[in-house]
């Protein structure tokens, strides 16, 4: 394992950002890279690029191999629940019974849906061949969802029985949706294009970010809401590129367990071609940062899935050459 330290200094102080599901104190802390523990798991081979915890123990993730995965002692052991032929990028649980997956192929678009907690998964085609895999999916509550995905921005209000198309100028390259609270949600779009509403998805405003790089994941903090774009993050509420905030290079994911405290994983390639995988923290919402990477052979070439498992412990999933990596971060809960 290599210990690769990297401070980026900046003159502002910029929020940062986090799921929805995550943590929304604004009390920061300081951590560092030696809270970070390697955990000895019995998770399948496969890229992970979804993880969520019902509760500090319970937690299920998907993979790029069709399957879905359950833990119920906080990361140890993994039951794999089903296991589909096309790859699954988006999980939610509404509740602790009520849980949806996407992903697709060449073939279409699917949702999963569990009504007993993740044991069981049923799965339905939601577009016509042809539309390809989902860019993203959100439910607000237990039977209002959407996805989005290349050419298509469909909407639930029945639990996923019945679908109707969602009413925008610009469909192209919908990618990412989430919503920081039952009202406010966004979608991402091409050449900075994004979808706004306060109306809990109702009607949809289109706006366009200043930024020369697409726009790829959502992220919030308990007062902001950001995407993240290449090494930048760009303020949703203005479309204007936070400066100076600065991200590492080959960052996929943002987690913020407050307005200051963030993990970011994702990996980079050494000479070229050999890749490491990363796992970042700042303490300052990135005007500085430290970065772990691993070694591609007994640590991770990757990492693509992050998550809060309880106050004060976030798990990180990747993979190396022949197995899956579980991460165990350890923080002093305020």
């Amino acid at each position: 394992m290599k210990l690769v330290w990297s401070c980026v200094l900046v003159l502002l102080f910029v929020a940062g950002s986090c799921r929805k599901s995550g943590e929304t104190k604004s009390n920061s802390f300081e951590w560092s890279t030696d809270s970070l523990k390697t955990l000895q798991t019995d998770l399948p081979p496969d890229t992970y690029n979804d993880l969520i915890f019902l509760n500090a123990l319970t937690g299920f993730a998907v993979s790029t191999g069709g399957k879905i995965v359950q833990t119920t002692d906080g990361g140890i052991h993994w039951t794999t629940r089903t296991e589909v032929s096309f790859y699954l990028n988006r999980l939610q649980f509404t509740d602790g019974q009520t849980g949806y997956a996407t992903g697709g192929d060449e073939s279409g678009t699917y949702l999963l849906k569990t009504l007993d907690g993740g044991i069981h998964w049923q799965t339905t085609l939601l577009t016509t061949p042809g539309t390809g895999w989902p860019g993203g999916m959100f439910f607000v509550g237990s039977t209002r969802g959407f996805i989005t995905g290349n050419g298509y921005f469909r909407q639930t209000k029945d639990g996923g029985k019945t679908w109707s198309d969602v009413t925008v100028p610009v469909k192209n390259g919908l990618g990412d949706i989430s919503f920081r609270s039952d009202r406010e949600g966004y979608v991402l779009g091409e050449g900075g294009k994004y979808y706004q509403t306060t109306d809990g998805g109702n009607t949809w405003v289109l706006r366009t970010a200043v930024v020369n790089f697409p726009l790829k994941r959502i992220v919030f903090t308990p007062a902001r809401s950001y995407a993240m774009a290449d090494t930048k993050l760009v303020d949703l509420e203005s479309g204007v590129i936070v400066s100076p905030a600065l991200l590492r290079d080959g960052t996929r994911k943002l987690l913020f367990i407050n307005e200051k405290n963030s993990v970011g994983i994702g990996q980079h390639y050494e000479n070229g071609f050999f890749p490491y995988g990363d796992i970042s923290l700042t303490n300052n919402a990135w005007q500085m940062s430290t970065t772990r990477s691993y070694s591609p052979v007994s640590g991770a070439i990757d990492f693509t899935a992050v998550a809060i498992r309880t106050a004060g412990k976030v798990l990180v999933i990747g993979r190396s050459v022949v197995n899956s990596t579980v991460i165990e971060l350890t923080y002093k809960h305020p």
